[in-house]
């Protein structure tokens, strides 16, 4: 029998395109917003810093991508990045 998608389903979440507009990806964690302000002289920002995401265990992943990335939203895709990312566990960091 087929299997029903859901929102966690690997094909509801194939939603990551290269430059070429081609799926390349899936999203398997909850979206995060890191914005940096400057707010007076005293702020500082630790370099090299690292930011770790949780990834979401009730999102199913699909054995076509192997290599862990960081999409940035698009229009309802996102798009690929250089970031490096380590997957260390249930998290990405980079």
């Amino acid at each position: 029998s087929e299997e029903e998608n859901t929102l966690n389903s690997a094909e509801c979440m194939t939603v990551v395109v290269n430059s070429n507009n081609a799926l390349v990806g899936q999203l398997v964690g909850d979206c995060a917003t890191l914005t940096i302000s400057e707010d007076g002289a005293d702020t500082e920002f630790v370099s090299p810093a690292i930011f770790c995401i949780n990834t979401n265990s009730q999102i199913e992943r699909s054995e076509l991508f192997t290599v862990a990335g960081v999409g940035f939203k698009n229009g309802n895709r996102y798009t690929v990045s250089d970031i490096a990312v380590e997957e260390s566990g249930t998290q990405f960091c980079f």
